[in-house]
């Protein structure tokens, strides 16, 4: 079965670790902006990378697509269970799990909701408690 993952509306700054490595928006899937810290380029993610996609709508889409459980996974009834949810939504998942997927060091800091520090991401209890990020 062929689901579809397609950012609609996130924004949020997206760290790795404690540092930052840009700012975004992405509004009615399109990349509308994304501010970088030139520092923190050589640690892009693949998909954001050049030999990636690029800071485009498709490497973020993509960077976080293959962060989240996927819909058809097994046992998914029970992790949106876990997770508070009623039905499957790829954005209320990065947005529950600050974009972090518990293996990595990558996440998103959201403006008004989750964690924002790395220290935080790491202890802190899942899922995340959020109003409108």
């Amino acid at each position: 079965m062929g689901y579809q993952y397609y950012l609609r509306n996130l924004q949020g700054t997206l760290m790795y670790k404690d540092l930052r490595v840009c700012k975004f928006v992405i509004r009615d899937r399109e990349l509308v902006s994304c501010e970088y810290n030139s520092d923190s380029l050589t640690c892009l993610p693949w998909s954001l990378s050049e030999l990636g996609y690029g800071l485009t709508y498709a490497g973020f889409n993509d960077f976080f697509k293959y962060r989240v459980v996927k819909q058809g996974a097994q046992d998914i009834r029970e992790y949106l269970n876990e997770m508070e949810m009623d039905h499957y939504d790829f954005e209320t998942l990065i947005k529950k799990m600050n974009g972090w997927d518990a293996v990595g060091q990558w996440w998103v800091d959201f403006d008004n909701c989750g964690y924002h520090c790395w220290e935080d991401i790491r202890s802190g209890e899942y899922p995340i408690q959020y109003q409108d990020c």
